[in-house]
């Protein structure tokens, strides 16, 4: 999984994927844009100034999600460029929204790679990552001058997936807790009422925020 990969030390993983003469048939490259320096909009300006052109021709795109209504971007939106059955495709798209906050500037830069007959993938890209994703299309070469922290995204997922959660039962019960306050005249009471055993399955055991 993606989570999984976060905690793998890649270049150790593709020495034993080469002694195990193993073969790749599909390897993703993704960058996780915290700040939202390069958004979805930049990608598709890019994409119409030929920023991904080959040979002179540009490769197909499309857009997912409310482009044309501004008032529904906090729903988040999605920006393809490539077909995966060609080979290669970047998928951009507004993670922090997806995951709940609407205000997030979050962005995700991922390519996909597929093995082809005479595109073999190699291990090399599990090694150079970078390399691989700033020449997958010349607009991405923006990646060599970012510094990379791999574990700032789960962090990042498990407290966006807090607050939308606390913000979630803010709306759906908040009233409900209001008066149940006015009845017990303690907050113990309610807490004690409300409270279950276990963790949301959209928070990760180990890495809730410390407060």
């Amino acid at each position: 999984t993606g989570h999984a990969t976060a905690w793998l030390d890649l270049k150790a993983w593709a020495s034993w994927l080469d002694q195990s003469k193993a073969r790749l048939t599909r390897v993703d490259l993704a960058h996780d844009d915290f700040d939202g320096i390069h958004t979805v909009d930049e990608v598709r300006e890019q994409y119409l100034l030929g920023g991904f052109k080959n040979r002179g021709q540009n490769p197909t795109s499309s857009a997912v999600g409310p482009w044309d209504d501004p008032a529904q971007y906090h729903k988040g939106r999605t920006y393809y460029v490539g077909k995966r059955e060609n080979g290669k495709m970047l998928r951009t798209y507004e993670k922090g929204k997806q995951l709940g906050s609407e205000a997030s500037p979050w962005v995700r830069h991922e390519v996909e790679f597929r093995k082809q007959k005479d595109k073999p993938l190699t291990t090399d890209m599990l090694r150079n990552p970078t390399s691989y994703f700033a020449g997958a299309y010349e607009y991405l070469q923006w990646i060599e001058t970012v510094e990379v922290k791999k574990l700032d995204r789960i962090q990042q997922e498990v407290k966006i997936s807090f607050d939308a959660l606390v913000a979630y039962a803010k709306t759906a019960y908040g009233k409900l807790v209001n008066v149940m306050l006015t009845v017990h005249e303690s907050a113990e009471r309610v807490v004690d009422e409300l409270i279950a055993e276990g963790v949301p399955r959209r928070l990760q055991p180990g890495t809730l925020p410390a407060h």
